[in-house]
């Protein structure tokens, strides 16, 4: 299990590991598909090549690699076609079980007709639950990526430009949280149903846009240690999040089907309006990460845990 070292089914891995990276929002996105193939396809195949190493099987990273870009790309391409043929928006997971199961058929070297049938039982099983529910009733089932992952063995969030540009807007006035009084946020029709002003649970703040903007006002940041039930209990971060409002607008919304738009502006309790003009998340086509912040991400994360481990003198 990632940052943790113990020994699971492929299974029982898979579904572990996609919890985890479900659970920090630690996955990719893509704004066609409304979702993230990460969260279900690399928890999945990194699952299989132990077992696969164990039967005497020799991988590469090169191979790994190839089978990852082939389960991203089904997936993706699954979900388009979903989009455009169900009329409820569905979890990533209803997609991504496709996804997997292709890229794990792959990894097994099953012939043509084996990878269409692994596609066609990941399609079939694949859980078709209800995208804006868990939206409007945040729990656990999240994603509904948690399932996808158990195709494993077949064979196997829209807040971050809002959240980006109160950040800057911070820095750029030296603006400390006791200052600012309320925050707009214009954006695109889906994004203001993830309110989330006062969350009673982790889930409804990882599924919310104000408590995590008020979140990065307050601390200056988000990361794993924000998402805590501490985090639920600031009294200074409900302040900010009560008086954020989210305004539906129609030119965003029309945007958002290529790309996912969000202008904030900060009002200062002696009233100035602090605007920034609208922006997409980092990390999308138009605003791409480098490599030096792609590798500083994939580090931010499990330092802390291996550090600790270190400490404790464990060795895994």
């Amino acid at each position: 299990m990632l940052m943790d070292g113990r020994r699971l089914s492929p299974a029982g891995t898979a579904m572990a590991r996609a919890f985890t990276v479900d659970a920090l929002d630690a996955h990719d996105g893509t704004t066609p598909n409304k979702g993230h193939a990460g969260s279900a396809a690399f928890p999945a195949l990194m699952a299989v090549p132990d077992a696969m190493t164990a039967s005497g099987a020799q991988i590469t990273g090169r191979q790994f690699a190839e089978w990852l870009a082939v389960a991203y790309e089904v997936s993706y391409r699954a979900g388009q076609v979903q989009h455009a043929t169900c009329p409820d928006y569905h979890t990533p997971g209803a997609w991504t079980a496709v996804g997997v199961a292709v890229g794990v058929a792959h990894m097994l070297g099953l012939d043509r007709e084996g990878i269409r049938h692994a596609a066609g039982i990941g399609e079939y099983h694949g859980p078709r639950s209800q995208m804006i529910r868990c939206i409007d009733h945040p729990t656990m089932l999240r994603d509904g990526v948690v399932a996808a992952p158990f195709w494993a063995n077949l064979v196997s969030r829209w807040s971050h430009p809002s959240v980006d540009t109160a950040r800057d807007l911070m820095r750029e006035h030296g603006l400390h949280h006791e200052q600012v009084g309320g925050v707009e946020i214009r954006t695109f029709h889906m994004a203001t149903r993830l309110a989330g002003h006062e969350p009673a649970s982790l889930d409804a703040f990882a599924y919310g846009i104000a408590y995590p903007v008020a979140t990065m006002i307050v601390r200056g940041r988000i990361g794993p240690a924000d998402l805590t039930p501490a985090s639920l209990k600031d009294p200074a971060i409900p302040r900010i999040s009560r008086n954020i409002q989210l305004i539906d607008d129609a030119e965003l919304t029309a945007r958002s089907v290529a790309q996912r738009w969000a202008a904030v502006t900060l009002i200062t309790t002696d009233g100035r309006r602090l605007a920034a003009p609208p922006r997409t998340p980092r990390g999308d086509t138009d605003q791409p990460l480098s490599d030096a912040k792609i590798s500083k991400n994939s580090t931010s994360l499990p330092t802390p845990s291996l550090v600790w481990r270190v400490h404790r003198g464990e060795r895994r």
